[in-house]
């Protein structure tokens, strides 16, 4: 008789218990991955990148300069772009300048720049300083209308040597080593109406990481 009632009563219990925590726990919320990827600011090695261009807007309606300061030798460079339509002049004309103000043909001058040959042929410039060399370049065929992902970085490799990669929509279209890295001071970053001939692009997403 005892053993019967104690049965009876953990069944009450146990049955108590159930309907206690099924209102009491919520269900879990389904959530994308990326929700939570989206809240951990974008940084690399705890250096958060400097924006100089967020939404996409056009650079011919823009007046944005950013000053950065002293430029490292290890630095990241990144934007997305697209070329709108052509100028009627000149054959050359500028998406976006990281420069010390440097003039042409002197290191700082591009440290990077992406330019743009309109005719004969339509090719993207990618200059940069590295080792000698103030200018040097690949070029690389575009199109009007096409969004491009341009990545420029210069990253410190082992005794004092820093290797330069550039790469468009994924593609890589430069590497070299640059053994005679350089600071440089009194940078900004343009890519705006401040530039001289300024491209017809729509620009977006355009960051800087100094790794200072």
């Amino acid at each position: 008789m005892v053993f019967k009632m104690a049965s009876h009563l953990t069944r009450i219990l146990e049955s108590c218990i159930f309907f206690l925590l099924l209102f009491t726990i919520q269900p879990a919320t389904t959530k994308d991955p990326k929700d939570f990827l989206n809240q951990i600011p974008e940084n690399y090695h705890g250096i958060e990148p400097i924006v100089i261009v967020g939404k996409a807007e056009k650079i011919l309606q823009s007046d944005k300069e950013v000053n950065i300061g002293r430029l490292s030798p290890e630095w990241h460079v990144e934007l997305h772009f697209r070329i709108d339509s052509l100028l009627s002049s000149p054959d050359w004309c500028k998406v976006m300048m990281v420069t010390s103000g440097a003039s042409f043909g002197s290191h700082g001058s591009r440290v990077p720049a992406l330019t743009l040959q309109q005719r004969p042929n339509m090719r993207l410039e990618v200059a940069t300083s590295l080792n000698h060399n103030d200018n040097y370049r690949t070029l690389e065929s575009v199109a009007l209308n096409t969004d491009y992902h341009v990545i420029i970085q210069q990253k410190y490799v082992k005794n004092g040597v820093y290797e330069m990669t550039a790469f468009l929509n994924g593609v890589e279209i430069m590497r070299a080593d640059n053994t005679q890295p350089r600071q440089f001071y009194n940078v900004k970053a343009l890519a705006s109406t401040k530039m001289t001939n300024a491209c017809d692009v729509t620009i977006s997403d355009f960051k800087v990481t100094n790794f200072v």
